[in-house]
């Protein structure tokens, strides 16, 4: 009699299905440096944030002389994933049983007076670059650079030299748009380029009883400052440098009815067929 044993068979079958779906979690390393140097930035947080992936399922029959493996892929159900860490003192964060995935970002909060930063960003308010976590994967190259925040501040004053509080003050940076360069807010252009349109405004301020402003935690770039009460923007371009601080600027502006103090508003009447003053007119 002929006897064929299958269990056997099935039993490693069965495991090596199981081996091949089951998935184990990858972890990273890395370390948080200031921009162009090696000057580890301590007590930053690192947040990695991506969405949950596929699944799959596994399945197996036997029949006389037939053993049938199946593997079945489920859609993900969108949990968003999200870990976190804080650097040493050395700069140095680990994130420990992270899902296999692909998409993941690093991000790195502001900290004292840097920029928030993303892995893979080539320079700050620009996009990084996601990576993918395999099975039991151990990445240690990760390597995020922050910049430095720079400073802009200064003080709004009239003609006579007097501060004026209560101003509004914006921080605008230039912008291209079918090759003209525009300093303007996009809503004033909207009429011409109807449905297209971008705002430059970087940061807006008010200053106060000293007629001061200040604008801190600045990206590296060019820049321009407008004021309301004259709806004009200063001619000299700020070229800001990352960290740099740029202060004592003093904006002289045109006097406005904004600040309450009364005006005076002196002339002449002329009698337009004589050509001589008109000594007893009233005024309006």
């Amino acid at each position: 009699m002929l006897r064929i044993v299958v269990p056997a068979l099935l039993l490693l079958t069965t495991a090596a299905t199981r081996q091949l779906l089951r998935e184990y979690p990858a972890s990273i390393e890395g370390i948080v440096v200031k921009a162009g140097t090696s000057e580890p930035i301590g007590g930053a947080t690192v947040e990695l944030t991506g969405i949950a992936t596929r699944s799959t399922e596994g399945s197996s029959s036997v029949a006389p002389g037939l053993i049938s493996v199946s593997v079945r892929e489920t859609a993900g159900d969108g949990r968003v994933l999200s870990f976190t860490a804080t650097t040493g003192s050395d700069g140095r964060f680990a994130i420990q049983n992270v899902p296999p995935a692909a998409g993941y970002q690093i991000v790195v909060m502001p900290v004292r007076g840097y920029l928030p930063a993303q892995y893979g960003q080539r320079v700050p308010n620009l996009p990084g670059s996601p990576i993918t976590l395999s099975s039991n994967e151990q990445r240690k190259d990760i390597r995020i650079e922050m910049t430095p925040g720079a400073t802009i501040s200064g003080r709004v004053v009239d003609v006579a030299g007097r501060p004026l509080r209560n101003v509004t003050v914006d921080l605008r940076r230039p912008w291209y748009l079918e090759g003209w360069r525009l300093l303007v807010d996009w809503r004033e252009t909207i009429a011409r380029v109807r449905g297209i349109g971008k705002s430059n405004r970087a940061a807006i301020t008010r200053t106060n009883a000293s007629g001061e402003f200040s604008f801190s935690g600045l990206a590296p770039a060019q820049y321009y400052i407008q004021t309301t009460p004259a709806k004009s923007i200063t001619d000299t371009p700020i070229n800001l440098h990352a960290g740099a601080t740029v202060s004592n600027l003093e904006i002289v502006v045109g006097p406005t009815e904004s600040d309450g103090r009364d005006r005076t508003i002196e002339g002449v009447v002329i009698d337009q067929s004589t050509g001589r003053r008109v000594e007893s007119a009233q005024i309006r």
